[in-house]
């Protein structure tokens, strides 16, 4: 179910405007790639902390020009928001018991 959102992750990339053949996600986009990566380990493997963390951190810088209505779309489209809601609880827990 998420393949729909990993393979047309690339498509919707911004070309560099310096490098040639260099592309960059926006940070919604990388924000999904991260949930989306995360969910699909965590149904395989098991999940670690490091996705947890990328997700803390691109809050931190991103949190004030996300586009959450975007991410909410994308996040709902593969059923995982709520996932993410529970990811985002989390990593308050353990970042708050690194710090």
């Amino acid at each position: 179910p998420y393949k729909s959102i990993l393979y047309n992750m690339f498509d919707k990339a911004v070309p560099d405007e310096k490098i040639s053949n260099l592309y960059h996600q926006k940070p919604e986009d990388l924000y999904i790639h991260v949930i989306v990566h995360a969910a699909k380990h965590l149904k395989a493997s098991g999940l670690g902390i490091r996705p947890i963390c990328d997700i803390y951190v691109l809050n931190k810088i991103y949190k004030d020009t996300f586009d959450r209505t975007y991410i909410n779309e994308t996040l709902s489209s593969v059923n995982l928001n709520k996932f993410e809601e529970r990811i985002f609880k989390l990593r308050r827990i353990i970042i708050l018991s690194i710090v």
